[in-house]
């Protein structure tokens, strides 16, 4: 499986679903240091971000009007395990990005607060990713089937 918007050319590749990455903090950050309320007031604050994808300067889109700009986020902190990240930014840490389905039972319960929720931050496609059709096993073929049919009719 690869999470990817740019999957390699030599992969052959099905795509299983869209996954979203809002961003979050905790309430307990919100409370020291403010809510921001615009991207530019976002950017005054310090980030929790992944170390095996540069995701500081993205752009984000307005849900309403579709206008564009540019987030740019300062890294406090880097971590190349997703987990972590959203451990770091549950603790209090910073401001940072979690895939949805890692995060919504936060939301829900008000760990987490979703920040500037007028904008779609990152969308990342989720992908069963394989070498060569030839070599393709029956059990990872009716895998792949399998997930596509599961991811469809579950939002991830």
């Amino acid at each position: 499986l690869r999470v990817s918007n740019t999957p390699h050319p030599s992969l052959i590749v099905k795509p299983l679903a869209d996954i979203e990455f809002p961003l979050l903090a905790s309430p307990d950050y919100l409370r020291r240091h403010g809510t921001p309320q615009t991207p530019e007031q976002a950017a005054q604050h310090p980030a929790v971000l992944p170390s095996y994808v540069d995701v500081s300067r993205i752009t984000i889109r307005h849900r309403t009007t579709g206008a564009e700009q540019l987030l740019h986020l300062q890294s406090a902190l880097h971590c190349d395990n997703t987990l972590m990240v959203g451990s770091l930014i549950r603790a209090g840490c910073g401001i940072g990005y979690q895939p949805e389905w890692c995060v919504h039972e936060d939301l829900a319960a008000g760990q987490l607060v979703q920040l500037l929720p007028d904008f779609q931050m990152m969308t990342v496609r989720l992908y069963a990713a394989y070498i060569d059709r030839t070599f393709l096993s029956a059990k990872v073929r009716s895998f792949i089937d399998f997930l596509s049919t599961k991811i469809s009719s579950t939002a991830i």
